[in-house]
């Protein structure tokens, strides 16, 4: 019996039964997936992954740093492509459901050709091997034609050396990705013989036969001939007789039943393997919580004690303070090494909370407005206009006193005419908010446009000799990852660069801003900021400022939201804790998984880890609940505190009122 089934093969090698070619469980454990071990004998790579059992705050993080370019991937079967924090979550959920709740990880794309290596091996001895070149794929990456070659000599001896160290029987695929430089990915190691394996057959290699043939000691009827060395894959309907039955007609539009989208059964297959067979087939791990930083716990110790009324933001001082002192030492830093200006910008947007504004200031930072009111505002909170950056889709009124802004980006070209066009200047700086081809935003200036580019070099050929330009670039590196932000603003300057050669303008200031996670800006700072200043120097040798914007890095930690557990309702295989707050006081709450603490009855803090329960809010709305994959601690009761940490930035500015009735408190400070 041959297998050619992942979960079936790893349920039979468990069974011990004679004449089943299928690999002995310590080959399956040396394999199983991501298959680090094994890679690092054959010499390849393995792209960086993690588990989905750890904290949602690491799997973001994780996302981040990989640029939100991954794959959510099953301990047997499947893999899903993913880009945004929903499609984590969805594949996770569905993947979960089908093939239960241990094994599933997270992994990082790697861009080049799919390639794949399809071996037969009996008691660890290497009977056959092909190599083969994906050269159609559809939905879920499965091939569908390919070209058929010699395996390389030297991966060949690897891979019979990894296959007698480990007593392998049967067949197996090694799936890769070829990069641009030539490097090899291991992707997968499956247990068995893969779909397209007739195109080896095609190809002169009869695989299946090898291994039949050396287990029993037959010969087969007629030699394996060469037919092609290409093949593609063909669906066939066949008919069906009478009397014997199909599946049932589906009587919802997305059926769950093992003959859908796995017609093999292998959920139900899943489903009903229990115990030890399933624990060593899909391992559970996870690392423990990280500990809270000294300032968080004290400002949190603070607050707790004036916790009654609840739901209450907390504003956390210390925490606040050091994520500016550390923003500051990060721009330091930089500019010793750099030899240029960098200057910090304060997004009032995200925060227009007076006291980050007083930090701001007393840390030397400016402030960068979106319009007139929050303007104003920077004025009442002690900025002086000159330290204030405009930077927003509405065109800054004229001041009659004559001061100055210290920038002014226009988001569109009638708003830079405009600008340029004024009798008296707005700013002592002024250019374009630009966004370059292939970013789908609504703000900025299309200068991938031909047309609107040629319209920018005209506009700019109006400003005077003694102007200074500005070049404005916002967007979320959060949402879009480091290394892809980098390269983006990269772009930017090269566009920048064509148009002062077009207009003969000169660039005196960067503005760069973008949505930082506070865990990423200080890498960002000291790994990326210094490489990308100095290529940007070499283009534009002019320039004399950089003005940075980090957004939500500076706000994030500022506050917490401190709530009360009204309700506890558990069921046989999670629980739902109802508390007083909703979706309304934690807007993110979707979008931004948050650090969840616990305070015990001696006032111990305790981080919540994932599992299958949820937290919800007080609302009557389907979408209030405020975390989907916690654990809930035994010791929690009604009337205990849960603390949502990092609730500073848009948590705070987007809070909105709604369940509060006419006489409710916001919990807006």
């Amino acid at each position: 019996m041959i297998s050619g089934l992942d979960l079936e093969v790893r349920w039979l090698a468990n069974l011990g039964i004679p004449g089943v070619l299928v690999p002995p469980p310590r080959a399956l454990d040396h394999t199983a997936k991501p298959a680090t071990a094994v890679a690092a004998t054959l010499g390849l790579r393995v792209p960086e992954f993690i588990s989905l059992d750890e904290e949602e705050t690491d799997l973001l993080r994780f996302c981040r740093w990989y640029d939100w370019d991954l794959w959510v991937k099953g301990p047997n079967y499947e893999a899903i492509r993913v880009r945004r924090w929903d499609d984590v979550l969805a594949a996770r959920d569905m993947l979960r459901d089908t093939w239960g709740e241990k094994g599933l990880y997270l992994q990082a794309h790697v861009e080049g050709q799919e390639v794949a290596v399809a071996f037969a091996a009996y008691r660890g001895e290497l009977l056959d091997a092909v190599f083969m070149e994906k050269r159609l794929l559809v939905e879920g990456g499965k091939t569908w034609a390919g070209h058929v070659r010699e395996c390389p000599e030297l991966l060949c001896e690897k891979i019979a050396g990894v296959l007698s160290n480990i007593g392998w029987m049967g067949g197996g695929e090694v799936e890769c990705v070829k990069d641009c430089q030539g490097a090899l990915w291991l992707i997968d190691w499956n247990p068995r013989f893969p779909a397209w394996i007739h195109g080896s057959t095609l190809a002169g290699h009869n695989l299946p036969a090898a291994l039949v043939g050396r287990a029993t000691g037959l010969e087969p009827q007629r030699p394996c001939q060469r037919i092609a060395d290409q093949f593609i894959r063909v669906t066939l309907e066949v008919p069906v007789r009478d009397g014997l039955p199909l599946p049932p007609i589906p009587l919802v539009r997305h059926h769950k039943g093992g003959h859908s989208k796995h017609p093999s059964g292998m959920p139900l297959l899943m489903r009903r393997l229990s115990g030890p067979i399933l624990d060593t087939m899909c391992p559970s791990k996870r690392k423990p919580s990280g500990t809270l930083a000294d300032c968080i716990q004290e400002d949190l110790r603070e607050a707790l004690r004036d916790s009654h009324v609840t739901p209450r933001r907390a504003f956390l001082p210390r925490s606040a303070s050091a994520a500016f002192e550390q923003a500051v030492c990060g721009v330091a830093s930089a500019m010793d090494e750099l030899g240029i200006q960098v200057s910090l910008c304060y997004s009032v947007k995200t925060n227009p909370d007076a006291k980050l504004l007083a930090l701001a200031r007393a840390n030397g930072l400016l402030a960068e407005v979106i319009g007139p009111n929050e303007a104003e505002w920077a004025t009442a909170c002690g900025f002086a206009l000159r330290d204030v950056v405009y930077n927003g889709p509405l065109t800054p009124p004229l001041r009659r006193d004559g001061q100055l802004y210290r920038a002014v980006f226009a988001d569109s070209l009638p708003s830079l005419r405009l600008l340029i066009d004024r009798a008296q200047p707005a700013a002592e700086v002024f250019g374009a908010r630009l966004r370059p081809p292939g970013l789908d935003s609504r703000f900025g200036i299309d200068v991938g446009e031909p047309r609107v580019f040629s319209e920018l070099v005209g506009v700019l050929r109006r400003l005077p000799s003694d102007a200074q330009l500005g070049v404005s670039f916002h967007m979320q590196s959060s949402t879009w990852g480091i290394r892809r932000w980098v390269a983006i603003a990269e772009a930017v300057v090269a566009y920048a660069t064509e148009l002062c050669k077009a207009s003969r303008a000169r660039l005196a200031l960067l503005n760069l801003g973008g949505g930082w996670n506070p865990e990423d800006f200080g890498a960002f700072l000291r790994d990326f900021l210094p490489p990308f200043v100095r290529a940007v120097r070499q283009q534009q040798p002019a320039i004399r400022t950089f003005l940075l914007e980090p957004g939500k890095a500076l706000a994030q930690s500022s506050s917490a939201l401190m709530t009360t557990v009204t309700e506890i309702r558990r069921g046989s295989a999670s629980a739902d804790v109802v508390v007083d707050a909703g979706v309304c006081d934690l807007p993110e709450a979707e979008h931004l998984p948050h650090v969840i603490l616990a305070e015990s009855h001696d006032s111990t803090l305790f981080q919540l880890q994932g599992g299958a329960d949820r937290i919800l809010g007080r609302l009557c709305m389907e979408k209030d609940i405020l975390a989907r994959s916690v654990t809930v601690p035994d010791f929690l009761r009604e009337g205990d505190h849960l603390v949502f940490l990092g609730a500073g930035a848009y948590d705070t500015s987007m809070a909105y009122r709604f369940g509060l009735g006419g006489s409710g408190e916001a919990t807006n400070q």
